[in-house]
């Protein structure tokens, strides 16, 4: 037995496609209460705002990252001058010498690297210096 109501007819069945009327869409309201009267003007409204409100902010948002870079720039440059300048009064000469001869070292090979075609030059020394003397060797 079955117990299921017999389903109500729609009336918008029996009316021909041609006479049949769309159903009414609500319109948006925007925020001050005035519908948008498309879904294209609600999109174009919402990006003259957003431009309004990007005019605003980048201005801030620029002196804020200006701000950053000043430290990163002040920051990096002050440990640098310190940390060479702190290095040159408190070492020994004979490290100092070595640092040099390091940094000589490590220059010759990246232009040896870079430019491997060109000449070597004539390795400066001094002639009253004895190679290895002053220096450990393992």
């Amino acid at each position: 037995m079955n117990t299921d109501p017999a389903p109500i007819p729609d009336p918008a069945e029996d009316v021909p496609d041609a006479e049949r009327k769309p159903d009414p869409v609500p319109e948006a309201a925007t925020d001050d209460g005035v519908p948008a009267s498309s879904f294209a003007d609600a999109l174009r409204d919402g990006a003259e705002e957003a431009k309004r409100a990007a005019k605003e902010v980048v201005p801030a948002i620029k002196s804020a990252f200006g701000k950053i870079g000043y430290g990163l720039g002040y920051g990096t440059s002050y440990a640098g001058v310190f940390g060479v300048t702190l290095v040159k009064e408190l070492v020994p000469e004979k490290v100092k010498e070595g640092f040099a001869a390091g940094a000589d070292a490590g220059k010759d090979a990246a232009t040896k690297m870079v430019k491997p075609g060109e000449k070597e030059a004539a390795p400066e020394s001094d002639p009253g210096e004895e190679p290895g003397v002053g220096y450990a060797v393992s």
